[in-house]
């Protein structure tokens, strides 16, 4: 008999602590940014996201990126096979001339921020042989 709520007192449980009203937080204080020192860094999956995000909007990170364990932009080429695979283990094989050419590609037709942004953009570039 118990083993039978146990099941309907458990989703009772959440769907109460799911209805509970959280404490109102209050206002955020006026942050002072200086939108022309915004950078962008990531480690591992969040170092090609860094990378992502540097150029796809290379007009707000001018400033720079860190990338530790990334890649470049577009490594993947939309392929899971290729994230997981010539990505992760950093080979020749990555296409870097094709990339480059897409990159400007992509930013001549507007769907990316214009890549003479990223020329006086800093970047750190960490990356382990083993990684």
């Amino acid at each position: 008999m118990l083993a039978r709520l146990a099941l309907p007192v458990a989703l009772a449980s959440v769907l109460l602590c799911g209805m509970a009203r959280a404490p109102h937080a209050g206002p955020l204080p006026q942050l002072v940014i200086d939108k022309s020192q915004t950078t962008v860094s990531g480690l591992s999956s969040g170092g090609y996201m860094a990378v992502q995000l540097h150029v796809a909007y290379s007009a707000t990170f001018k400033t720079g990126a860190g990338v530790v364990a990334g890649g470049p932009f577009y490594c993947a080429e939309g392929s899971v096979v290729n994230a997981t695979g010539r990505c992760m283990k950093h080979d020749s094989s990555i296409p870097v001339s094709s990339l480059v050419s897409t990159t400007n590609s992509w930013a001549g037709s507007g769907y990316l921020d214009a890549v003479s942004n990223l020329q006086t953009s800093k970047v750190y570039m960490f990356s382990g042989t083993l990684d």
